[in-house]
């Protein structure tokens, strides 16, 4: 399901939180990779719904630069909808999850690559202190878009 709207997800949250266990992740996931694969299964074993975030286009770029995303915010919450791990997908427009998860507030929140380990280095670490939700990181293959976007500009040729 795709739930673009704030305030519909915060309603449907709410509803949800007393009787399952509501998991939450986010990301860019544009190129989707074993990476991501890793993190929805894993994460999907620690909640019964899991709700993924997806940077929007204009974050996206804020983020990683004008080149990116590989593929739109459409395409990629359409692909992320067919995953049977996930059960909600949404689109934030905030560069970092803080908002959303205050929108949520889901039991569990879920990261994985090695640069996340330690939470609190993040915005999102002490909001999670704050509301006492669980985090877990989750080990996954430190596959990433860039270096996925990198081979095959080696082996094509920069097609810019």
């Amino acid at each position: 399901m795709i739930i673009k709207d704030y305030s519909t997800l915060e309603k449907l949250a709410d509803l949800l939180r007393s009787k399952y266990t509501i998991g939450f992740t986010n990301g860019i996931f544009d190129l989707l990779h074993d990476g991501h694969v890793t993190l929805l299964k894993n994460a999907k074993k620690h909640c019964d719904v899991l709700i993924v975030a997806i940077n929007s286009d204009t974050s996206t770029r804020k983020i990683k630069g004008p080149k990116r995303p590989i593929l739109p915010e459409d395409i990629r919450t359409k692909i992320l909808d067919t995953i049977k791990y996930v059960d909600i997908v949404t689109v934030m427009q905030e560069t970092d999850p803080t908002r959303l998860l205050e929108i949520i507030r889901p039991h569990v929140f879920f990261k994985g690559g090695e640069e996340y380990r330690d939470i609190s280095k993040y915005p999102e670490g002490d909001l999670l202190k704050k509301h006492g939700i669980k985090y877990v990181w989750i080990n996954t293959p430190s596959t990433h878009t860039t270096d996925i976007i990198n081979e095959i500009v080696t082996r094509y040729g920069d097609a810019t």
